[in-house]
């Protein structure tokens, strides 16, 4: 049978057992946050930007509103191309197949794979503008610059085939970043300490509401609607190396 408590009473075992939900908010958290630590692995980014024009006649022409419309309009096909298949299988063939390359490279690259390499990449577009920006992550600032730059490449080519006209220029080549473009996520090992910490208070409060024995001199007022006429204090004696109660 559950037995009410009162929020007075709630906030007196709360802090009966702080110590014990602390201990398990460490332990938890800890322990998350070294796995997090030990699976941990370093990415690095490599970023660069193409732009979109129209070429016509050998001329350029890249402030008609008309043609600034036509450019935002394939910006969704150019996406596509640059993360297509024939794309991406193109620089993936080329990597693995470049004995010049480590083969730590060539291995990494063959395991990601086109699903993979297309998760890894990202392309997103300047606002109100004809830039793209396409970045790439891997294990190695050096070998995320080399992936970016192929698929900058090899989606020009491809773009000007499918669409009919130039329209893609690069600007920016890939950035050699040599710092991680990741960390451990904190927020992860914290949310656990906290989970495991109210786990903790949850199952001191049902223990305590379902509690029904006799503990103190309020239970018996409670419980059986009899007045506590005194109390008999807790005592303690040591002989021969015990205590006695």
């Amino acid at each position: 049978e559950m037995i009410g408590i009162k929020l007075k009473d709630m906030a007196i075992l709360f802090l009966k057992r702080l110590w014990l939900i602390l201990l398990a908010a460490i332990i938890v958290g800890g322990a998350c946050f070294a796995w997090l630590t030990y699976t941990y692995e370093e990415e690095y980014t490599s970023k660069a930007t193409i732009f979109l024009y129209y070429n016509e006649g050998g001329q350029s022409v890249n402030v008609a509103a008309s043609y600034l419309e036509i450019s935002l309009y394939v910006l969704n096909d150019c996406e596509q191309i640059l993360t297509s298949r024939l794309v991406i299988n193109k620089v993936i063939d080329e990597i693995t197949s470049d004995l010049t390359l480590s083969s730590k490279w060539r291995r990494e690259v063959g395991e990601l794979g086109y699903n993979g390499m297309k998760n890894s990449i990202t392309i997103s577009n300047v606002a109100d503008s004809r830039v793209m920006e396409i970045a790439m992550r891997s294990s190695d600032p050096k070998l995320s610059k080399l992936i970016v730059d192929k698929i900058c490449s090899y989606g020009a080519e491809e773009i000007e085939n499918y669409l009919g006209f130039k329209q893609v220029s690069i600007i920016d080549e890939g950035t050699l970043n040599r710092h991680p473009s990741n960390s451990v996520n904190i927020v992860i090992p914290i949310a656990a300490a906290i989970l495991a910490g109210l786990l903790v208070f949850a199952i001191a409060l049902i223990i305590k509401m379902t509690d029904n024995k006799i503990n103190r001199a309020e239970d018996v007022e409670k419980y059986l609607d009899l007045i506590v006429l005194g109390e008999i204090p807790a005592t303690s004696s040591i002989s021969r190396g015990k205590k006695y109660y």
